[in-house]
């Protein structure tokens, strides 16, 4: 599988809420991280699947509403070991709606994902969304 075909597999199983069958394209040896920007309670590093994986069903989990990943383009690097994966993430609460749009910036380490960092075009939209003070 090359990278794309791995963070297509990845965010098809956060679409269907399996945030295990997710975590574990994560690599099993080595340093792994996802870094979510900000001050809200999202915010923070999570370095290792458990953490990960519960992070990923904390957003889904209802608090911030009914969650959902629209993916814009996948943009390779030429090594084929990172991606930055832009995407609208949707949020919805009854009418209300948070459109953040985002990017991830993943490295891919011999087939296995390693790191994440998520970027936001607008981080407070985000943060008050999540129920920071900001």
């Amino acid at each position: 599988m090359n990278a794309k075909d791995i963070l297509a597999a990845f965010y098809e199983r956060l679409a269907e809420k399996r945030f295990n069958d997710a975590v574990e394209l994560f690599q099993d040896h080595g340093e792994i991280l996802w870094s979510v920007p900000g001050k809200g309670p999202m915010a923070g590093q999570y370095a290792s699947k458990p953490d990960i994986e519960k992070m990923l069903a904390t957003l889904a989990d209802g608090r911030y509403g009914e969650v959902e990943r629209f993916i814009h383009a996948y943009c390779l690097s030429d090594d084929g070991e990172h991606v930055a994966v832009q995407y609208l993430l949707r949020m919805r609460r009854g009418d209300q709606i948070c459109d953040a749009v985002a990017i991830d910036g993943w490295h891919i380490h011999h087939g296995k994902l390693a790191e994440v960092w998520t970027f936001f075009e607008a981080m407070y939209e985000f943060d008050a969304w999540t129920g920071s003070s900001r």
